[in-house]
Order: C-alpha cells, then structure tokens, then sequence
C-alpha cells in the first residue's frame, strides 16, 4: 500500500532527527532506521496495527519512545503525527492539512513492498 505523510508529521520526524544528531550520529542512524522498518511494516499490513481513535491507527516504535499516527484513506496509508511517547500527540486535526510533493521530500509519499529497498532520507538525484 502506498504510504504519504502529511506536512506535520515529515516535521515532527526532523525536529527528532536533529535532537539525536545532537546528542549522537549512531543513534539518529538508528532513530531513521526504524522510521523506516515501521512505514515499510505499515505499508506491507496496514490493518496490523491497533485502532487509537476514531480511524486513526497507531504503530509503536520498538526501541524509541514514538509512535506513528496514521489513517487509511483511499488505499494509501495518511501518516498524521509521529510523536514522542511522553507528549500528547497534535494530530487530529491534520486529516486536512496539505502534505509535501513527493518531488520535493522522500518522505512525503512511498510505495512499499515487501522487497523496498529505498533508502529512507536518500536524494534522488533524477
């Protein structure tokens, strides 16, 4: 399933990278890693994950405090937040919020398949 995330949550996503890089370059190596196992797993089996609120699902990260808020919508999977465990997610109201071009971010929208090799944050050059 194809996976898109909203404006908002391709933020929230930055400001932690820039927070780990911060404190160490392995551990935002690790932090995007994951990013990406959980949006490939996502993609993969979208229905997998529990029900949070209303049609929003919720997919934990395993070794970082985050989880990632995401609702199906006309078969892509809308990532709305991706948030710190310890905060109150700000997501509800994003259903409507605009998200990136794909053109202009790696994040913004993804096909995934079970033998994505993509690489997460990579430029594509072409």
């Amino acid at each position: 399933m194809k996976v898109r995330f909203l404006s908002p949550a391709e933020d929230e996503i930055l400001e932690s990278v820039a927070f780990y890089f911060a404190e160490s370059p392995r551990a935002t190596a690790a932090f995007l890693d994951e990013i990406e196992r959980a949006v490939e797993a996502i993609g993969r089996s979208p229905y997998m994950y529990s029900i949070y609120s209303d049609e929003v699902r919720v997919k934990q990260l395993e070794r970082f405090p985050f989880s990632i808020f995401y609702r199906i919508d006309n078969e892509e999977a809308v990532i709305q937040s991706v948030a710190h465990t310890s905060r109150r997610p700000d997501w509800k109201d994003r259903k409507s919020l605009p998200t990136i071009p794909a053109s202009t971010s790696s994040l913004s929208t993804r096909n995934v398949s079970s033998d994505s090799q993509a690489g997460f944050l990579s430029q594509d050059d072409g």
